[in-house]
């Protein structure tokens, strides 16, 4: 359940992003105007069941400059949801 809502929360951001920078693209006002951050796009979140209570994920982003893959073990300990591993590339 909890690892739905993630996935659910990554996927609207991403989509928030897209139209930002639609509008962004569109609007003559946004010329002007240096960015100082990057936001990140989310491209993909995919997740996995291994065993009960523990599920493996991979999330692809992306800022102005380059893609990473974000890898996250997430374990379920005493009704908690725990990052038990957790690689960037």
């Amino acid at each position: 359940m909890c690892l739905s809502a993630l996935t659910t929360r990554a996927r609207l951001h991403a989509e928030a992003c897209r139209a930002q920078l639609r509008r962004q693209s569109h609007d003559p006002g946004y010329e002007n105007v240096a960015t100082l951050h990057h936001q990140p796009i989310v491209h993909s979140v995919h997740c996995s069941p291994v065993a009960p209570g523990i599920f493996e994920s991979s999330v692809v982003i992306s800022d102005a400059n380059r893609f990473r893959a974000v890898a996250i073990r997430f374990e379920r300990s005493k009704g908690l949801w725990k990052v038990t591993a957790l690689q960037i590339g």
